[in-house]
């Protein structure tokens, strides 16, 4: 790890506290590499990565927050990392909100996933520490440690 690759990492620890959330989870959600549409392959990068986390995010939020909640701004915290190991896969850590039950939280995760465009069938699930979260931040199987982390869907507030 390079020195700049050293002082990301640093900082995005910094940014990915988890000691104020109510119930982190730790969750591994598995992408298919490519996609048919009309006779045409769509393969997998880490722009439609993102993309299909975004999508995969709204679905769940949607299913745990009211609309008039969405409009206020609530969402869950994520804290999303993509590694391109052999396949494509995100490594997340989720806050379950209070209102929602373990059990039901999980089956959200469970069924919103296989709903996005490249959602695989491989999904991990357990709770979390802040030993995940410096599991996700390791060099190793990503090729550009600074491209790893989805600032796009990263949300963690205070």
């Amino acid at each position: 790890m390079n020195n700049y690759d050293y002082c990301l990492r640093t900082a995005f620890l910094e940014a990915a506290e988890i000691g104020h959330w109510n119930a982190p989870y730790a969750v591994t959600l598995t992408m298919k590499q490519a996609i048919k549409r009309d006779h045409f392959t769509i393969r997998l990068d880490p722009l439609k990565a993102s993309m299909n986390l975004r999508h995969f995010l709204n679905l769940l939020n949607g299913k745990i927050f009211s609309s008039g909640d969405l409009r206020r701004g609530h969402s869950i915290r994520c804290i999303p990392v993509l590694e391109d190991g052999e396949r494509y896969h995100y490594h997340l850590c989720l806050d379950r909100p209070a209102h929602v039950s373990e059990i039901v939280f999980m089956n959200l995760i469970y069924d919103c996933w296989p709903r996005t465009d490249f959602g695989y069938w491989m999904i991990e699930i357990t709770t979390a520490d802040p030993g995940w979260v410096r599991y996700m931040a390791k060099g190793r199987s990503k090729r550009v440690f600074a491209d790893a982390i989805d600032w796009e869907n990263f949300h963690n507030p205070d």
